[in-house]
């Protein structure tokens, strides 16, 4: 005996479109300096804007920091990080846009290979 369970189920037409992808500018820049044996600063900065159907978008990413290596290759660092990212649509778009930002100090174990 074939037991057969027939369930209802709706269909949603969904929207999608999707483009090729394309080349996007971005400007930044990243600095390394050892002030002894055994601390190192750091620091770097990346920038990213685009303009996508009417609307613009932009990365604004930087950092710095500074690790002390207690060993030869284990230490720690500590860094201060500002990440933003900010989508503004257009005045008679009906979807909202906005920002993410995060900022603030970081901690972190260090290992030098």
């Amino acid at each position: 005996m074939n037991v057969v369970e027939v369930v209802n189920t709706t269909r949603v037409a969904i929207d999608e479109s999707a483009g090729v992808g394309s080349v996007t500018g971005a400007v930044g820049g990243y600095t390394n300096t050892w002030l002894t044996n055994r601390l190192a600063l750091r620091a770097d900065y990346l920038y990213i804007r685009v303009s996508p159907e009417g609307s613009e978008a932009s990365v604004n990413d930087w950092r710095a920091g500074a690790d002390y290596y207690f060993t030869r290759h284990i230490g720690a660092g500590v860094q201060y990080k500002l990440y933003r990212y900010s989508y503004q649509r257009g005045a008679f778009e009906g979807e909202l846009g906005g920002d993410i930002t995060y900022s603030g100090v970081q901690v972190f174990a260090s290992f030098l290979f």
